[in-house]
């Protein structure tokens, strides 16, 4: 029979599927020969007199499923590089590691991966070293040396569990916290220090590509790495006495290559190898310099003959590009930020200083003034030269006190009582006197705008410096939590990439989870109850943000609060206009904000002084203002409105949703009023309102909230006169509705000043709710 396209596409699925399964099975083998290999390298080093703890170590803290592959290859290491006595010890330590990763793996697999670890590493070099001290005479100095050696073990144990554990294949090298950066620095050292214990014809394969390794270091970060890695990888390598010169060799090396690192590989290559000869040549060394100049020899050609893409290659994949970690990430915002303020703030004070110069400049109207003065009026005069030379200031400050800028002295001005030409002065200055003070009071408003520039100048300042306060600060990285909230949720079944543990200023925390390339459904629930496990805290459901390289779960705190708001208004006369303006102002963090302005006066002029505050004020604390930043702003907005007085009054407050308390900001604003269970606080402060002068600010108070406590806003229509019946009447509300208790207040403040209305009225009530009482208006 015919094939069909069924038959051809499953047979296809068929051998996709096998060859998947052995491509799968390869790596595996691969993966465990891989792991064998490392445990017979670290068993291969006779450390520190007969020390060579290392393998036990990297036993205990193995996978379970990599524990057989390791404990053959660590006993074959010690079987064939230490005397059989030493050798003997050790695997037995080995069995004994085994042993008991076999009896937690069964009976307590949840506790693997952590303290306990890292105490059978510690218990199993001490008790195959006191059994076969049984077998020889006790002292003290073998004893210490097998503590020693025990506690070696359990060390290396708890650096080679964080660095397997570390995300560095995901967030490449300066992804990595500072643990993980040594973990796997130590343990990389430590397999360089092991592996150069085995040689062929006295070379050593660990030398040649800890050479290379100090000269990449060199190309990937210049200077530093250089020098960092050489030491490192210098002093891991002189353990052997008769190679003690490669510590400044390799130190020495890594510097000059990171100083000539922007020469490319041959430059970087040339300086390593000709610190690494003058080394080896002033130590003086015999049989061992031949040796060491051969692998340099080797190393070199072979960091040469490595094509440059292969490095770049591997350059991005230690540094993973888009990948720099949040805090990084805020340290520069903030500094651009910053240095963004300061450079407002230059402006601010130029354009400050150069209007002071103009000011105290002398004011070419009234030079202008005095030139036609002395052309027109005393020009053929005999007492010209007496009166403009000598008496100077005082002529100059009569003709100003003639002109109405100074105010005239009581009696005849000196100028008056000299000046033969009187008349003839007095009627030229009242024809001109209308001209200079029209150009005196435009230059007055220029400067008076020249100012408010400076405000609007400052304010964007402070604005700027805030946000970069803020942004250095609100995502405070819990590197320690991040890391074991990372291991607690790998080690319960769930392959992430990395975590990320945050709490801003108010101490709410919000989880980031990335993946690269997976799906998160089916663990969603599962991750977020173990987080409120670990935190102890409530989170909201999990938000997805997914690109083309990566997927983003954000786990944040539940917020306890939530605000109820009401309002009521009710204008002087029916059908008119009310003054008052209302606003919520929403600034994405966890806070709210309400803002209640009555403009001066009431109608349409008024409406149009507290919208406008309202309008500006709400967008700038929605966009991150400060209030304060925010006050400057609105306040130089109401001066240059226009040329008429424009006032306006301002009563903010900002609820913080996390802790509950509340912080109040008037300017000229009335009294509010807050019940705080069984009692009513009154809010009283003195200040002024906006559009009047320049330098004004709020006056502040703050107070704690609990749930079912109650803010009135209200108006000077309000309270114009006693506020005690307000306090009665909120103390005896009882229903949850607020824009029913605004209402309620407003209509018996009318029902008492009917006939003495003489404001409009405007109330607004806040409630602070628990979040899962939150109800829509």
């Amino acid at each position: 029979m015919p094939k069909t396209a069924y038959d051809t596409r499953e047979a296809a699925q068929r051998y996709g599927a096998e060859d998947i399964s052995e491509h799968k099975e390869q790596s595996a083998y691969l993966k465990t020969a891989g792991i064998c290999f490392i445990g017979f390298c670290f068993s291969g080093l006779d450390t520190f007199d007969g020390l060579s703890p290392f393998s036990v170590g990297f036993l205990s803290v193995v996978p379970f499923e990599y524990c057989l592959p390791v404990f053959i290859g660590s006993s074959l290491g010690y079987l064939l590089t230490l005397p059989v006595m030493s050798a003997l010890k050790y695997v037995v330590a080995l069995g004994i590691t085994a042993f008991f990763r076999l009896f937690l793996h069964r009976r307590f697999r949840n506790i693997e991966g952590g303290t306990a670890n890292y105490i059978i590493a510690l218990c199993s070099v001490l008790c195959s070293g006191l059994v076969f001290m049984l077998f020889t005479r006790f002292s003290l100095k073998p004893f210490l040396m097998l503590c020693l050696e025990a506690v070696l073990a359990m060390c290396s144990s708890v650096f080679f569990l964080r660095a397997s554990k570390s995300p560095v294949r995901n967030t490449g090298i300066s992804g990595l916290n500072v643990k993980d950066t040594v973990s796997l620095g130590i343990s990389l050292c430590l397999f360089l220090m092991c592996l150069s214990g085995f040689t062929v014809e006295g070379i050593s394969p660990a030398r040649i590509p800890a050479a290379m390794l100090v000269m990449f270091a060199a190309v990937y970060k210049g200077v530093p790495a250089g020098a960092i890695c050489g030491i490192c990888v210098g002093a891991s390598l002189c353990i052997d006495p008769d190679y003690r010169h490669l510590f400044p060799a390799y130190a020495l090396g890594g510097l000059a290559a990171g100083v000539f690192s922007p020469f490319g590989q041959v430059g970087v290559a040339l300086a390593f190898s000709v610190c690494y000869c003058a080394c080896s040549v002033i130590s003086g060394l015999d049989n061992a310099l031949i040796i060491s100049l051969v692998e340099l020899g080797i190393s070199f050609a072979a960091f040469l003959i490595v094509p440059a893409k292969y490095i770049s290659a591997l350059q991005d994949f230690l540094h993973k590009k888009g990948m720099i970690t949040d805090t990084r990430i805020n340290k520069q915002v903030a500094a651009n930020l910053k240095k963004a303020a300061n450079n407002i703030y230059e402006v601010s004070d130029i354009v400050r200083r150069t209007g002071d110069e103009l000011d105290n400049t002398v004011n070419p109207e009234v030079n202008r003034l005095f030139a036609n003065i002395q052309r027109r009026v005393c020009d053929g005069c005999q007492l010209k030269k007496g009166c403009w030379s000598k008496h100077f200031n005082s002529t100059a400050s009569d003709i100003l006190s003639l002109c109405g800028v100074d105010a005239p002295p009581k009696g005849k001005l000196s100028v008056e009582k000299r000046c033969i030409r009187k008349d003839r002065l007095c009627s030229f200055v009242a024809s001109s006197r209308r001209e200079y003070i029209e150009s005196i009071s435009t230059k007055m408003k220029i400067r008076e705008m020249r100012r408010v520039l400076t405000d609007q100048f400052s304010g964007m300042g402070d604005f700027l410096s805030e946000i970069a306060e803020k942004t250095s600060e609100s995502r405070m990285i819990d590197t320690a939590r991040s890391n074991t909230m990372r291991i607690t949720l790998q080690d319960s079944g769930i392959d992430i990439d990395a975590l990320s543990y945050f709490t801003n200023s108010s101490g709410a925390v919000t989880v980031e989870i990335t993946l690269l390339g997976k799906t998160f459904e089916d663990s969603e629930k599962k991750v977020k109850t173990i987080i409120e496990l670990m935190t102890k805290r409530f989170f909201c459901d999990a938000e997805t943000r997914t690109s083309e390289l990566r997927t983003l779960i954000i786990y944040k705190e539940r917020l306890p609060f939530d605000v109820q708001i009401g309002f009521s208004q009710k204008p002087v006369k029916e059908g008119s206009v009310c003054g008052d303006t209302i606003g919520i102002a929403d600034n994405g963090s966890n806070t709210c904000c309400a803002l209640l302005s009555d403009g001066m006066g009431t109608g349409k002029k008024a409406s149009v002084d507290s919208t406008m505050t309202v309008a500006v004020m709400e967008k700038l604390l929605s966009s991150g203002f400060s209030y304060d930043s925010s006050l400057k702003i609105v306040n130089s907005a109401l001066i240059a409105k226009s040329t008429d007085e424009s006032i306006s009054t301002i009563d903010g407050v900002e609820i913080n949703l996390f802790t509950g308390q509340i912080d109040f900001y008037k300017a000229g604003a009335a009294i509010s009023l807050v019940r705080k269970g069984n009692q009513v606080i009154t809010v009283e402060k003195s200040s002024l309102p906006l559009g009047i002068l320049r330098n004004i600010s709020f006056a502040k108070e703050s107070v704690s909230l609990d749930i079912g406590d109650i803010v009135l806003l209200l108006s000077d229509g309000v309270t114009s006169g006693d506020c005690g019946w307000i306090s009665d009447e909120l103390l005896s509300w009882s229903t949850n509705s607020m824009e029913d208790l605004a209402k309620h207040i407003v209509k018996l403040c009318s029902l008492r000043t009917e006939k003495n209305l003489s404001d409009d009225m405007t109330v607004v009530a806040l409630k602070l709710i628990g979040n899962k009482q939150k109800k829509k208006l």
